[in-house]
């Protein structure tokens, strides 16, 4: 049973829901509710059901529109999904986890060596203007290019044209890193 209202249907939890020890973590990343000099509406919604639903949708890959009723609406978890991306607390609660994970592992907190690796793909016709000819892998499409530390964890994820080569895109990654995410590599 949770020591909290979930506004769930049932109190049944999902394989993505955090654990009490995972939410002690977490929690005290999550920005407090808005205060207003003239007052406001208090907020009416768990965090951690903001985080349940969003790790739920995460891991299933349903989408919007077909996730079961007993989550919160999409207009309330995507509000607060977009805010938190705006204010750099999804930033902030990364590089928590990366930093906790690194030292679970023995490892200092932050990388000092950084693994880039890149991936073609391809896209409609309409792709947009990202969009170029790869012609080492014969793909017309975008290109992802991944920054991860020697644990795998990730750092930066970068999309550009598919006809960018490598070597050209390495130095975006880099400049990409978080500002103390990584010690000496640049």
């Amino acid at each position: 049973m949770r020591a909290y209202d979930t506004g769930r249907s049932h109190t049944e939890k999902y394989p993505s829901d955090l654990a009490d020890k995972q939410w002690t973590i977490v929690e005290p990343l999550i920005p407090p509710a808005k205060r207003s000099p003239r007052g406001g509406r208090p907020r009416k919604v768990h965090m951690r059901e903001v985080l349940h639903t969003l790790f739920s949708l995460n891991r299933s890959g349903c989408p919007w529109d077909m996730w079961p009723h007993d989550l919160l609406p999409k207009s309330t978890v995507y509000d607060y999904c977009v805010q938190w991306r705006d204010d750099g607390t999804w930033a902030e609660l990364v590089k928590v986890v990366r930093e906790r994970a690194r030292g679970a592992a023995g490892r200092t907190p932050t990388p000092s060596v950084v693994c880039i690796d890149s991936h073609s793909v391809k896209t409609t016709e309409m792709g947009g203007p990202e969009r170029g000819y790869d012609g080492g892998k014969k793909i017309n499409g975008r290109k992802r290019h991944l920054l991860v530390d020697t644990l795998g964890v990730l750092l930066v994820v970068l999309r550009t044209k598919a006809s960018l080569d490598d070597s050209l895109s390495q130095r975006s990654c880099l400049e990409a890193i978080p500002v103390g995410s990584c010690d000496g590599i640049l």
